[in-house]
């Protein structure tokens, strides 16, 4: 038998073998099929869905979007896009026009990470793509920072319809440069939509002069006292506090027994706390430095001063007695730190 012949079978062999391997790697399972027809129908679906959102927007809802839209600087396509996004942004834009509806609504249009999955415009190689877009959201469930436009009104006891759209519904744009200012959210709906909406009525009914000149007179003094509020809740001082050290090695008695032992968390409490006590001098220095005021300057003026400095002192006051400030101090009281002698 020939030797070379036996090979060239089992070449031929081989390579046939190669060959339906090569095929069958490139032709794909049925489950593979199966899964990309789902997902097939699936987009399909959700593009289905997006369409009868758009269509559910009635003249009402496109008015408020415009102003909206206005308010913000954009297009009012491009609200509209955002809106549909989400099933429960339009449920919310909606139920402002229903009886027992919400009473206010919030709308947005800022930066946030790819399109919602259900919106019937998701794109997996967007997923993590900053991206331009609206959301609609009920008031009581806002994280308040950057613009937004509130759309309110008085009462919800009945639905609105398209001829009193206009006198039932208000519109304004607020902003938020920070978390948790809602000194600055009264502030800014006194400023640029109570005070100029009063001052816009014209008919008073039976008050007199001087009831509508007393009434304007208290609420010019109430702005004060807002204005004057947020510089003193603003000159509070904020005390750094690293909630991984602190609840994580010295929220009980244990933790911080075990940490005054350890060299290196030792290090990091001092760390903390040395600062702190920087800041506190600082403050206590700049309370017995005399001010050097212009001569207009009168006794409101030092009132506002004098709260000023009362609402650091009072800051002040709430961090010492801190249960984080006190469980540093025993830490660096049990490992006999230096830093409390200096």
């Amino acid at each position: 038998m020939d030797p070379e012949r036996n090979v060239k079978r089992l070449r031929k062999l081989f390579g046939v073998s190669r060959t339906m391997l090569k095929r069958a790697a490139r032709r794909p399972s049925v489950s593979d099929q199966e899964r990309e027809d789902q997902q097939r129908r699936r987009f399909q679906l959700l593009r289905e869905m997006r369409q009868q959102r758009i269509s559910s927007l009635g003249p009402n809802q496109r008015y408020v979007l415009e102003i909206c839209a206005d308010l913000l600087g954009i297009d009012p396509e491009e609200i509209v896009t955002g809106i549909v996004d989400e099933s429960k942004y339009v449920e919310n834009l909606n139920g402002i026009f229903e009886e027992k509806g919400p009473i206010a609504i919030m709308i947005s249009n800022a930066t946030m990470l790819g399109y919602p999955t259900d919106s019937g415009r998701y794109q997996e190689k967007l997923k993590y793509t900053d991206i331009q877009r609206t959301v609609c959201l009920r008031s009581d469930s806002v994280d308040l920072i950057g613009k937004w436009t509130v759309v309110y009104r008085l009462n919800n006891e009945k639905s609105i319809d398209n001829r009193s759209v206009s006198d039932e519904v208000a519109i304004f744009m607020i902003t938020a440069e920070d978390r948790n200012s809602c000194l600055n959210v009264v502030k800014t709906f006194m400023d640029h939509v109570l005070k100029p909406s009063i001052e816009a009525v014209t008919e008073f009914g039976l008050a007199e002069k001087e009831q509508t000149q007393k009434f304007f007179h208290i609420l010019n003094m109430y702005n004060t006292f807002l204005k004057s509020s947020e510089a003193t809740v603003s000159s509070r001082v904020n005390f750094d506090i690293s909630h991984e050290l602190f609840k994580g090695l010295l929220l009980v008695r244990w933790q911080i027994e075990a940490s005054s032992k350890i060299l290196t968390r030792v290090r990091l409490v001092e760390r903390y706390f040395e600062q702190w006590l920087r800041q506190i001098q600082g403050i206590l220095v700049e309370g017995k430095q005399i001010q050097r005021d212009t001569p207009d300057v009168g006794p409101l003026q030092m009132l506002v001063n004098w709260r000023r400095m009362l609402a650091r002192y009072t800051t002040i006051t709430e961090f010492v007695t801190s249960r984080a400030f006190n469980n540093h101090k025993d830490c660096l009281t049990l490992s006999r730190s230096s830093k409390l002698l200096n």
